[in-house]
């Protein structure tokens, strides 16, 4: 089981993310997107120097990203990858229930990391 938390600041950009599990076999479909979609996404966001950005991927089947309170110029683009992202996730969720667990939360922050 591979399970997703996605905690989304109020102005809907993404704050935190953690992943960690493995889906039932190595190389599933499942797998495969979760896998895609969070790596994707980390390196969206963190190619684009106005933005802040921490995380961490110790070892197969575990990332968190922190996204550190994007300004003005960050804040539209960091929030175009957060709803592709959680749409992605969304869709594995629904397609693979006993392999994706999905929960989205929000944060009490004006801005994200904050």
């Amino acid at each position: 089981m591979i399970e997703v938390r996605v905690e989304r600041a109020v102005n809907g950009v993404l704050a935190r993310l953690s992943s960690a599990g493995h889906a039932r076999a190595d190389h599933s479909a499942a797998c495969v997107g979760v896998s895609t979609l969070l790596k994707a996404s980390a390196q969206a966001l963190a190619d684009r120097p106005e933005l802040t950005m921490t995380g961490t991927a110790p070892h197969p089947g575990m990332m968190q990203i922190e996204l550190i309170a994007p300004q003005d110029t960050g804040a539209e683009y960091a929030l175009g990858v957060t709803e592709v992202l959680i749409q992605g996730l969304r869709e594995l969720a629904e397609g693979f229930p006993e392999e994706v667990q999905l929960s989205i939360g929000r944060t009490d922050t004006a801005t994200a990391g904050r």
